[in-house]
């Protein structure tokens, strides 16, 4: 028996160096950066019941990143708060496709012919689902 046979498994050196690097999250894309942005400032600006309307978009657009899977340190990294903060945020529910586009730049048509396309749904009153605001961002145009 040689001396590395005797070691534990556990405690024998590896042959590979160890990374003392951990594994980089994933960056936010360029596309749901600016809408996460747009929506927090629009949040910033707005004043009375209008300020009510745009945190709650706010809290939307999170819920559709995270559960798109961008981690909430990525989030919060980008509008300058605490992971935690993110976390409590985020509030699923329906978003009206004018709301989408105001934050995008895209007209409602053309976020509607993208859904199509994409077999993304739409409700009946055309509101999108914030579980589909990732992918309706991120469609090929």
């Amino acid at each position: 028996m040689t001396l590395d046979e005797s070691i534990p498994i556990g405690h024998r050196r590896s042959p590979l160096p160890i990374r003392t690097v951990g594994i980089r999250p994933r960056a936010l894309p360029d596309e749901l950066a600016a809408v996460l942005h747009a929506a927090h400032q629009e949040e910033q600006e707005a004043i009375g019941g209008q300020r009510r309307a745009a945190y709650l978009l706010t809290r939307q657009v999170i819920a559709g990143l995270l559960k798109a899977g961008y981690p909430a340190a990525v989030l919060a990294r980008e509008l300058g708060v605490r992971p935690e903060s993110v976390r409590t945020r985020g509030q699923s529910g329906w978003i009206a496709l004018a709301e989408i586009g105001a934050l995008c730049g895209l007209s409602d048509s053309e976020l509607l012919e993208q859904c199509a396309r994409n077999a993304i749904p739409l409700d009946e009153e055309g509101r999108l689902h914030s579980d589909g605001l990732v992918p309706l961002l991120l469609a090929e145009r």
